[in-house]
């Protein structure tokens, strides 16, 4: 007996409607005709039976690995989901497209890169002014603060947010979080512009993995002074105390932000 999977699938002979696929060995395909569980695919089995037929009962795809077989049942049921009973989505999930979702562009579908808000948390250790000058974005002090901060990959959008005033700036990540100790700025390490930050205890625990303040660098696209901050009351405009957060599935910051800062945010996806 072979040892090899197959896919198959479940047709509705009153309307050859597809309805249920599967991955088996052996004679796993006709194993749902006697269950009796109250699943919307044993239901109809039984629809179909009181009516006196039965399921059409097909193979779709056979001599497979295992593997194989999961990969070929989860893009048979991502194609035809809209008419499956099929309770789970199949294995591979987080490598298919989510279903209803063709009228808009996804991140790590139809680009690489996303959108994120970052709190720019001015405080003891950071202030706004420093990074609008030195190209940067700051968090630390402790991992809960750093550790989303270092989440940021290179290429994506961040959108920094000022508490109390609005957005001051949308930039490009071009370095990943280092040790504000270890940032450069023109070619010079930041430190050597201690004297001209508005903050420089920026560079305090730079020696503690956990204390220290973490640094991104940023290629700014447009940038505004505190003062200059947007935001808009009573406009359900996004905003958390997080320190970074998507902002992709944000459909209504996003169009206030390209209003304001005049750009279109596709124009810098990958």
């Amino acid at each position: 007996m072979t040892d090899k999977h197959y896919v198959y699938a479940y047709y509705d002979p009153r309307n050859f409607e597809i309805f249920y696929i599967g991955k088996g060995q052996g004679k796993r395909k006709f194993a749902h005709l006697s269950q009796e569980d109250k699943s919307e695919k044993t239901k109809r089995i039984k629809e179909i039976q009181n009516e006196g037929l039965e399921p059409i009962i097909r193979v779709l795809v056979k001599d497979l690995e295992e593997s194989e077989a999961y990969l070929v049942e989860k893009t048979l049921i991502w194609s035809n989901y809209k008419s499956l009973t099929n309770k789970s989505s199949g294995s591979y999930k987080e490598k298919f497209r989510p279903e209803n979702t063709l009228h808009k562009e996804i991140k790590d579908f139809d680009f690489t890169n996303g959108i994120y808000y970052v709190n720019v948390g001015e405080g003891d250790h950071r202030d706004w002014d420093d990074c609008y000058k030195y190209n940067f974005l700051c968090a630390g002090g402790d991992p809960k603060w750093s550790d989303p901060l270092k989440k940021l990959e290179i290429d994506d959008i961040v959108v920094a947010y000022l508490k109390g005033r609005g957005y001051v700036g949308i930039g490009k990540v071009v370095s990943k979080a280092i040790k504000a100790i270890d940032f450069r700025y023109k070619g010079k390490l930041l430190i050597e512009y201690k004297d001209q930050l508005t903050q420089p205890n920026i560079f305090e625990s730079s020696q503690d993995d956990e204390k220290a303040q973490y640094v991104v660098g940023i290629e700014w696209i447009c940038k505004k002074n505190k003062e200059e901050a947007v935001w808009e009351k009573n406009y359900n405009l996004y905003t958390t105390q997080l320190v970074v957060a998507s902002l992709l599935n944000q459909v209504h910051t996003i169009s206030f932000l390209e209003k304001e800062f005049k750009i279109k945010f596709e124009n810098y996806m990958k």
